[in-house]
């Protein structure tokens, strides 16, 4: 059956396909334009609200225990064409036992003058699995000043992995902030793959509290910083509950002159059989890497993006 998109949908898909997202439009569940809902597909299992604000949307989505959605659930929210101020609020429910992967795509498009923020709550039943990948692609040509901002509260036995992935174009001003409540023999993984260019001000901060027993927490996160370009990355790990354990990895890179990166982890332990740990390096890309890619024609721009690019794969 052949679908009756907006231009924008197209555009957005469009866009997508350029930076290398494999997506086609009939891929979609969902997809907005700053407060315009331009599409929306029915899935089995997935009962979902939307109601559009001036600024946004606010959605829920239920997700009923049990369900298990054997494909990607592949959502838009974008900011095409509008500019200004834009709010979005997620609230996404998880029933006992459901099992989904979900993709995010913010797509912000050229020429736009943003204020951004997108605040989303998560909440996973009893043993339930999500996987959610949020991957941002801003215009080159846009101003972004971008507040990310999930609470995910877990519950026994629940597992919850999420990506925060902002690789291509440009950063811009971006904070994100993350917190989770890791329940009884639950786990989370939370992972920041970034790239601040010239003029980006990235601010990555993940707090992990272990609130059940045999909780378990990682925090991963992966800046690169290059020529004038700041990034700041803080992982805190709180070991609340009988053995719990949590260990924050961030390894961040910088390349070129008038960088400020800052690595600050925190371990915070509140009973004597949680398990903290941590290992925070700054470093350099490795030049014989880029000495070998320039001696192969690419000039050393673009042998640093292709090093770039393989390390935020």
């Amino acid at each position: 059956m052949k679908l009756n998109l907006d231009n924008r949908v197209l555009q957005g898909v469009d866009f997508l396909q350029k930076v290398g997202v494999s997506i086609k439009p009939e891929d979609l569940a969902f997809f907005v334009d700053k407060n315009e809902v331009l599409h929306k597909k029915p899935i089995e299992g997935i009962k979902s609200e939307v109601i559009p604000t001036e600024f946004g949307i606010k959605m829920r989505t239920v997700i009923e225990p049990g369900v298990k959605i054997k494909y990607p659930v592949a959502l838009c929210f974008g900011n095409i064409q509008h500019g200004g101020e834009h709010i979005n609020e997620q609230e996404l429910i998880v029933g006992e036992g459901a099992d989904v992967k979900i993709y995010t795509f913010a797509i912000i498009g050229p020429g736009q003058s943003l204020h951004r923020k997108d605040l989303v709550t998560v909440r996973l039943g009893k043993n339930a699995k999500v996987e959610l990948y949020d991957i941002h692609y801003h215009d080159k040509s846009a101003d972004i000043d971008f507040y990310a901002e999930l609470n995910a509260y877990l519950d026994e036995g629940a597992y919850f992995y999420n990506l925060l992935k902002v690789t291509d174009q440009k950063s811009g001003k971006f904070k994100t902030k993350f917190y989770g409540e890791v329940g009884k023999n639950a786990s989370v993984i939370v992972e920041a793959k970034m790239k601040a260019t010239e003029g980006d001000d990235v601010v990555v901060e993940d707090i992990i509290k272990l609130v059940g027993e045999g909780a378990r927490g990682l925090s991963k996160s992966r800046i690169i910083a290059l020529d004038g370009a700041k990034a700041e990355f803080i992982g805190e790990a709180h070991g609340d509950a009988p053995n719990s354990r949590c260990h924050i990895d961030c390894a961040e890179v910088v390349k070129g002159e008038n960088i400020t990166l800052k690595n600050i982890p925190i371990l915070v332990s509140k009973n004597e059989t949680a398990k903290l740990t941590h290992e925070a390096s700054i470093g350099k890309i490795d030049k014989k890497q880029l000495e070998t890619l320039m001696a192969k024609g690419l000039t050393e721009d673009e042998a640093t993006e292709v090093v770039v690019q393989g390390m935020l794969r």
